[in-house]
């Protein structure tokens, strides 16, 4: 029995809060477009994952974002316990033989009048409305439908 590789990972699909378009960048390695996240590290919980990774791939901060979160308000239940940060879904991606990433998936609004750019990064960096999300062949399956689902549920 071969033995299964399971990394936990953090992604957070961006809508802009006046247009109908959602953020993603170019993974030159993967050669497809991917919202930004990336694995926790070490005492991260999902939801700082999240925030650490788009700030590091886009230079977005916290305060010029809007997350929508599923089940109850984040807080402290007692001095022990702490509801956390829901995401909308837990993906289970296949990545490579025998290798997994369990996959936090977050939704988040832009709320800044900052541009967005890709002259600021790294990373290409690109705002796709539904069209070209539909079109693009550069993007995976399973991206290109959250991405669509982000659109049209959040925007």
């Amino acid at each position: 029995m071969s033995k299964l590789d399971k990394h936990f990972t953090a992604t957070t699909y961006i809508v802009h809060a006046h247009q109908p378009i959602t953020l993603l960048h170019y993974h030159r390695k993967l050669r497809t477009w991917l919202p930004p996240g990336g694995h926790l590290e070490k005492n991260e919980t999902p939801f700082e994952a999240a925030i650490r990774e788009i700030h590091e791939e886009t230079g977005i901060q916290y305060h010029e974002l809007e997350f929508f979160l599923n089940g109850e308000k984040p807080r402290k239940l007692d001095d022990k316990a702490s509801i956390l940060e829901m995401p909308h879904l837990l993906l289970s991606e296949l990545i490579e033989e025998n290798h997994y990433h369990l996959d936090w998936i977050f939704y988040a609004k832009y709320i800044s009048n900052k541009n967005i750019g890709e002259e600021n990064f790294e990373n290409d960096f690109r705002w796709f409305d539904l069209r070209e999300l539909e079109n693009e062949n550069d993007i995976i399956p399973n991206v290109k439908e959250l991405a669509i689902k982000g659109i049209k549920e959040f925007y």
